[in-house]
């Protein structure tokens, strides 16, 4: 007889401990048990782990420390152990590229959750891989869950503060990095327009500073919080809502972002030299960032601040709607 998903063990493979331990939560939630759930920091612990216990199912990131989720399905699947080698196994990531779908497929997968995704899009896909039977693929179309991905930014002209044109795709790049770093927390985040962003309000502010020295580009990356939307946040990893903790929460979500914007600036040099120094001359060819995170800050703003001070007037503004408000991202550039 076939044992019922709710009596489930399940290994979590994550490299963000936040998201393990979200994932992990939600099975709970769905009635999995505690006890059953078993965590991975990366695919090389993941792998060990396997060979210690049984499990019925396994989750992974796609991207890993020392072992990522397609080499760990790889591995298991390869494995001289049948019990080892026939257990389900789940993709969970925010690529859902044709590329991704064909690698875990060929590799034998049984399926692949996109985040952010609800509690009822991981109910629904555990239901299906339970009803698999001899192989089979999950995956849950747009129609199907109650969490369709976010779409990109509003196209528009880049024009910064005062009228400044910011480089090209510059908005870009930092809206796509914070879509996919709130979907990391599942935060349904849809972006609006710089162009509209009004007046920035809210009562949590974090804010980072990436900076290339040699080059002598700045920039600081801020986020304006509601408060609702922060504490939400933290309640859902951990339960009791600690304010103090709260900023803790989402200095790490900046930090993550402005870790994702870092490659994706590649070739985006002399656009944002001249941006900030229009009278100086252009870089040397073959100039490349070489840029480095500082430490995220994050306080709660008083009553009388709750515009926020994001160290000057920024080059652009973008706020996202969130289902506990409204968030604004936004970018400073400056002298290194």
């Amino acid at each position: 007889m076939e044992k019922s998903v709710e009596d489930w063990k399940v290994l979590v493979a994550d490299n963000s401990a936040v998201m393990g331990r979200l994932i992990k939560k939600y099975l709970v939630d769905l009635g999995l048990k505690g006890e059953n759930i078993t965590l991975a920091g990366d695919g090389n612990q993941a792998s060990m782990i396997t060979e210690l216990m049984p499990f019925d199912l396994v989750t992974a990131g796609r991207h890993m420390k020392n072992k990522d989720g397609l080499e760990l399905l790889q591995d298991i699947r390869s494995h001289n152990k049948e019990q080892i080698r026939g257990v389900k196994y789940l993709m969970i990531s925010a690529d859902g590229s044709p590329q991704l779908m064909a690698d875990i497929l060929s590799a034998g997968a049984n399926g692949l959750l996109t985040k952010p995704f609800h509690p009822e899009d991981l109910q629904e896909t555990l239901n299906r891989l339970g009803e698999l039977t001899n192989g089979g693929f999950v995956c849950l179309n747009d129609n199907e869950r109650q969490a369709a991905k976010s779409g990109g930014a509003e196209e528009a002209d880049d024009a910064g503060a005062g009228g400044q044109v910011v480089p090209e795709g510059l908005v870009r790049v930092f809206v796509k990095c914070a879509v996919e770093g709130l979907g990391q927390y599942m935060v349904m985040a849809t972006p609006g327009s710089h162009k509209d962003a009004g007046e920035p309000v809210g009562d949590l502010l974090s804010s980072i500073e990436i900076t290339d020295e040699k080059l002598g580009i700045g920039m600081t990356l801020s986020l304006l919080f509601p408060k609702q939307a922060a504490c939400t946040i933290y309640e859902t990893l951990f339960g009791e809502v600690d304010t103090e903790m709260v900023c803790g929460i989402v200095g790490e979500l900046n930090n993550i972002i402005a870790g994702a914007v870092k490659p994706m600036l590649a070739g985006m040099e002399t656009a944002c030299h001249q941006f900030l120094f229009p009278d100086k001359e252009p870089l040397a060819p073959g100039a490349e960032f070489r840029l480095q995170l500082g430490f995220p800050e994050c306080r709660w703003l008083s009553a009388g601040d709750k515009s926020g001070e994001t160290g000057g007037e920024a080059d652009f503004t973008v706020p996202f709607e969130l289902d506990q408000g409204r968030l604004y991202l936004s970018l400073k550039l400056h002298p290194a």
